[in-house]
């Protein structure tokens, strides 16, 4: 294992981080949105985690590795635009400039290869779950909002409709009061000018069909009505 690998990214961290900025700027056009604070994030931490891990030669804080993914994710998840896609393409760079910068200078072990691959996939695994289930809270929040928001209008027009159809059927009952009326007032001048032959044919039909059946006590009452009832 090369001794100064630790202490040469331990230096390196500003260059690192400023050729990884440049280089995920230039491929990814959410990143060209953000500050460089909000892009660092906690990238100086999770480089800080992998310097004592090359120096123990393990990772040790695998646990703080992975809590710093979390903060990552949650952190990435909040900005609007970004997707997962370009979290995941952070890593990678992230991972091709620390081995880019460091082999400037030293050649890596594989050992030292491999701590750095598990640091990164450590990130990858917190830093993804926590930004999907940060999404799904997100999207079930806006759900929610959205179902309240429009429950209040559905329940007055749920009211206003009921109140319609109440005034509609007290209309319509109203207009057929109006046309008896009007059928009434008709039948009375027909029978002012001499159509009583017609006029007695009506009443019975309509007598017939109110007074056909009118119930009590259980039987069933039947009034015949006979056209001569009605002769004058």
């Amino acid at each position: 294992m090369s001794p100064h690998a630790s202490e040469l990214l331990q230096q390196a961290i500003p260059r690192v981080l400023r050729i990884w900025e440049e280089r995920l700027r230039a491929e990814e056009q959410a990143a060209r949105r953000q500050s460089q604070r909000e892009l660092f994030d906690t990238l100086p931490a999770f480089l800080g985690q992998l310097v004592e891990a090359l120096r123990s030669g393990a990772i040790r804080s695998a646990e703080a590795i992975s809590e710093i993914g979390k903060v990552h994710g949650a952190e990435r998840a909040r900005l609007p635009g970004y997707e997962l896609t370009t979290v995941l393409q952070e890593y990678r760079i992230l991972h091709h400039t620390i081995v880019d910068v460091l082999e400037e200078s030293v050649s890596l072990s594989a050992q030292e290869r491999m701590i750095i691959v598990d640091s990164i996939f450590h990130g990858i695994r917190e830093a993804s779950g926590e930004y999907m289930r940060l999404q799904q809270d997100l999207r079930l929040q806006f759900l929610m909002h959205i179902a309240h928001d429009l429950r209040g209008p559905l329940t007055a027009a749920k009211a206003n409709a009921s109140m319609v159809e109440r005034l509609a059927a007290r209309i319509m009952g109203d207009m057929d009061r109006c046309d008896e009326m009007i059928r009434d007032f008709l039948d009375a001048q027909r029978l002012r000018v001499g159509d009583r032959q017609g006029i007695r044919n009506r009443i019975f039909a309509r007598a017939s069909a109110r007074f056909s059946a009118i119930p009590g006590e259980g039987e069933c009452v039947s009034f015949k009505i006979r056209s001569e009832d009605f002769a004058p």
